[in-house]
């Protein structure tokens, strides 16, 4: 089916003529008009999406958009692109503009939006092969990591502050909810565990449950945190194709030193799988300080002091903030303990 553009100046305004998309000619000082969408959720997270292999810039990510048709308004176009890519339905009055930016043939034009109530997000596997919730800082890294899709660099410099602040301010800080260690999460750990060695055969050496799910009595977001030892000829961050089945995309802005998949349902994270390179396996923070906590109840006892304090006072985004310095402390008691050296808790 053909698509055609109405053609616009350089201010936008309608020339009165059309172009059919793949023609050749276009007219030479003409534009015609992109939308773009980024959604965002109350705690400030904002939703990517990759590109699916046969489309331009197949892989790489972005938010959801294109090209507004003949006869479409802007906010129109941004509506039709964001349902058609992820079945998210939004009003055209909910959309906020933030700011246009002019490339050689093109106007582009960034709405953000508040991820509409009781919505999921199910992607059109010809436009969308992936997706994910990130935070505001999240997406510069993923600009610097070279991973979006190439138009979107000049875009994110261009627009990206304004849209930060406009996010921001409609954010609501989220309280973190911790909850009464279950028994279930052992056995939530197990099945998913199953799963994983079925998949990633023997690209797996290991696979071993981590973080607080991981300590009998200790509360938790209930969040299961697996890591998994790759074989050593198996690329930690390329098992992204192989674990999409599964439920997991890539976390493209995390930690640069292994890979990092999570799984979400209904919108709300359920599993963070964290792949070390084989030779990384002894010595990874992660399964160090769990080790720790499960041998020594006093490490138990500050950490939950901690954690329970900084649920109740602060919001996601601080969360993590606020267990710093105690982590730091397990990690390098349970080091010290095996003749190593003191680094950073916190994967770069």
């Amino acid at each position: 089916m053909d698509e055609w553009w109405d053609v616009v100046d350089a201010g936008g305004g309608a020339t009165g003529t059309t172009f059919r998309r793949g023609d050749s000619g276009w007219p030479v000082g003409s534009f015609h008009l992109v939308v773009t969408v980024c959604v965002h959720r109350a705690d400030g997270t904002v939703l990517v999406t990759q590109r699916a292999p046969t489309k331009e810039f197949a892989y790489g990510w972005e938010f959801p958009g294109g090209s507004a048709l003949a006869g479409e308004s802007g906010r129109a176009a941004a509506c039709r692109e964001l349902r058609e890519e992820t079945a998210l339905e939004v009003a055209p009055d909910a959309l906020q503009w933030v700011g246009r930016f002019t490339e050689d043939s093109a106007l582009v034009d960034l709405f953000v939006v508040r991820e509409p109530a009781g919505s999921t997000v199910r992607p059109d596997p010809a436009e969308v092969m992936a997706w994910n919730w990130l935070a505001v800082s999240e997406v510069v890294e993923l600009r610097q990591s070279g991973v979006m899709a190439a138009p979107w660099g000049p875009r994110l410099d261009a627009l990206w502050p304004a849209a930060v602040a406009s996010i921001l301010s409609a954010a609501e800080p989220s309280a973190v909810r911790l909850e009464a260690h279950r028994d279930s999460w052992a056995d939530d750990f197990s099945c998913e565990a199953s799963r994983l060695v079925t998949v990633l055969g023997d690209r797996v050496l290991a696979v071993e449950h981590i973080g607080s799910t991981a300590i009998p009595g200790l509360e938790a977001k209930p969040v299961i945190d697996i890591a998994v030892r790759a074989a050593a000829d198996t690329d930690p961050m390329a098992l992204g194709p192989l674990l999409a089945p599964t439920g997991y995309t890539q976390h493209r802005a995390g930690p640069k030193n292994h890979g990092v998949y999570t799984r979400e349902r209904d919108g709300a994270r359920t599993h963070i799988l964290h792949v070390f390179a084989s030779d990384q396996w002894d010595e990874c923070n992660q399964r160090l300080v769990r080790d720790k906590l499960l041998s020594d109840p006093t490490a138990v006892a500050r950490y939950r002091e901690v954690k329970t304090r900084a649920a109740r006072s602060s919001d996601g985004r601080a969360y993590t903030a606020a267990k710093s310095q105690v982590v730091q402390q397990v990690l390098d008691e349970e080091r010290a303990a095996r003749g190593l050296e003191s680094v950073s808790a916190w994967d770069k």
